[in-house]
């Protein structure tokens, strides 16, 4: 946009429609966006700002009563071909454009004329939103799974298609929200019953929220990456995003525009389907079943005293933990209070301290590692 002059200035303070109509294109279009830059967000207004500069390349100092349907017309075909030095563009950003066009006409009462007979480049019919080939959904799995770096939303991906959860519900899964009997996730108030493709995917996850240091219940599923990766994760905030990752993939998989939403309706439209990468999942299954068998808790489980359950959801959110891991773990937590003294970990040393871990131990069938058993 050119600076503007004193008369625009004058325009500005007394909307004088007529007297906007007589200014050139480019003055018009500053007036225009001194109204409207008060009820726009910046991501707006810079948009905005891109649309006026190709539109002054083409109407420039043109008064903008003299701009007409051929003007539109005009336009539309120079943007579309790349002609008369114009960089050539597909439909959706020529219409952005003369929609910017539109709404100056319209502040200076000059668009009810040429409206009715505008008509906007059609749009070619996107992909988004529409459910995955059998090919297409084969081809993202195999990718994904070929990439360590790529693990994350390979696993998120396959707890959205077997599950029809949503990114946002499985960011903030708690390990206490994963189940193994009956397999099943608590996500946001709902239980979502799992399949064995998505019962592998939670485990997976599982472990390397583990192996990030997320050890007691309330911790997050997938934890935080501190900015700096020498300072690790945070489990007890959930991960921003999975967004880089997922972003790679689908480029890799020749699939950029695919959302990992359009993974639930792929799974809506096709309930029966078996991709490639959750075949490479199932075929897991077989190895996982005795460790997951290992997490199951009690019959009686909900009959036992409050420190019981706590002290036993420790026990079975790792394969093995020493009194010593425990101790700490419950004076990290510091949700019970220690009966024996003033430490969990201190007082593993007592007999009286080490008999009670050892029924609670019995209970949920977790024996100790190291010297205890």
């Amino acid at each position: 946009m050119t600076a503007s002059s004193q008369p625009t200035l004058r325009l500005i303070s007394t909307n004088d429609l007529t007297a906007i109509a007589n200014l050139s294109f480019s003055d018009a279009a500053s007036v225009w966006f001194a109204f409207h830059i008060r009820h726009i967000l910046p991501g707006t207004r810079r948009h905005y700002k891109l649309c006026i500069a190709v539109l002054e390349r083409f109407l420039g100092s043109l008064p903008l009563r003299e701009i007409g349907i051929g003007h539109f017309e005009q336009y539309q075909r120079l943007r579309s071909t790349g002609g008369a030095g114009f960089r050539k563009a597909g439909p959706s950003s020529i219409n952005h454009e003369l929609n910017t066009l539109s709404q100056i006409l319209n502040h200076a009462g000059l668009w009810a004329r040429i409206e009715p007979h505008y008509r906007p480049l059609p749009l070619p019919r996107s992909k988004v939103g529409l459910p995955l080939t059998r090919e297409e959904e084969s081809r993202l799995f195999s990718v994904a799974a070929s990439k360590p770096r790529w693990k994350v939303a390979y696993y998120c991906a396959l707890l959205t298609a077997n599950t029809l959860a949503s990114p946002s519900e499985i960011r903030h899964l708690r390990l206490q929200d994963v189940d193994f009997d009956p397999p099943a996730i608590r996500a946001q108030g709902r239980i979502i019953p799992l399949n064995e493709t998505a019962v592998c995917a939670a485990n997976a996850l599982l472990k390397r929220a583990k192996e990030n240091g997320a050890i007691n219940p309330w911790h997050y599923l997938l934890p935080h990456r501190a900015g700096n990766a020498m300072q690790g994760f945070d489990p007890t905030h959930p991960m921003t995003s999975w967004r880089g990752s997922w972003d790679a993939l689908r480029r890799a998989a020749g699939l950029p525009e695919l959302r990992i939403n359009e993974l639930s309706r792929t799974r809506s439209k096709h309930p029966g389907r078996v991709s490639r990468g959750s075949q490479i999942m199932t075929d897991r299954w077989s190895k996982l079943k005795a460790k997951l068998a290992d997490a199951t808790r009690p019959d009686d489980w909900n009959e036992k005293p409050i420190e019981w359950r706590i002290i036993g959801n420790e026990l079975l959110s790792r394969p093995s933990m020493s009194n010593a891991e425990v101790g700490a773990s419950l004076d990290g937590s510091r949700i019970i209070s220690c009966p024996y003294g003033n430490s969990w970990k201190a007082a593993m040393s007592q007999k009286a301290c080490s008999e009670f871990l050892r029924k609670i131990r019995a209970w949920v069938k977790k024996p100790g590692k190291g010297t205890f058993a």
